[in-house]
């Protein structure tokens, strides 16, 4: 009975290419309402102040946030951050947005009326590929002593396939929040409602041209 093996060899190490540079102005069709604002305030009183400068803009109608870069004042690195493939995590940069989200939607209506936000960011893109190649049980070359049987991929040449994963670019991306204000049952105090609705990429992955099958979008 033929022997039929498949491999898959994963490279964890990212291969990076020089990511075109994303506008997502074009790729979401949002325009500039106030550019380069930006905000102050604290994330986790007394020690965690931070600067966001951002822009606003109107993405169909509905108010959006482009934050552009941000700097922080105190001890706010002990949040957690994760990177895998094109997905990262940053404890910090999720809650820096929703602050801000709920700074720049305006008045709140009370639940469970709402109102809609939108965050446009840019995400990593990645893709595996690979090199596929032939096996060939007559170039087989062994050690003096070795025993059989032999390490063959069955009796004929047999094709290997080898993938890695490589960045894709940037994408960007559209988060839909709802908010809505309600009053604690415990201490009565004024809170804000935000669901996040959706994420979704706007447009393709910069360097999708360079690849014959869709990248993965970092989005979430």
């Amino acid at each position: 009975m033929k022997l039929i093996m498949a491999f898959l060899f994963i490279i964890f190490t990212l291969t990076f290419q020089a990511n075109a540079q994303v506008s997502c102005l074009d790729s979401t069709g949002c325009t500039v309402v106030v550019a380069n604002k930006t905000s102050t305030f604290t994330l986790i009183a007394p020690s965690c102040g931070v600067t966001v400068t951002y822009d606003v803009l109107d993405c169909g109608g509905v108010k959006s946030i482009n934050i552009k870069s941000y700097t922080v004042d105190g001890s706010c690195t002990e949040m957690t951050e994760f990177s895998i493939y094109h997905y990262s995590l940053s404890a910090l940069n999720e809650y820096i947005s929703l602050a801000l989200i709920e700074i720049e939607a305006g008045t709140i209506p009370t639940c469970p009326s709402t109102t809609s936000i939108i965050k446009v960011y840019t995400a990593s893109c990645g893709i595996w590929v690979g090199c596929e190649y032939e096996v060939d049980p007559a170039s087989r070359v062994c050690d003096m002593g070795y025993l059989a049987p032999y390490p063959d991929y069955g009796s004929s040449p047999t094709k290997v396939k080898v993938y890695k994963w490589q960045s894709c670019g940037e994408v960007c991306c559209e988060n839909t929040y709802s908010l809505c204000r309600k009053t604690s049952a415990i201490t009565s105090a004024t809170i804000t409602t935000m669901t996040k609705i959706s994420s979704l990429p706007a447009g393709e992955c910069s360097l999708q041209s360079n690849y014959a099958t869709t990248c993965q979008k970092g989005c979430m």
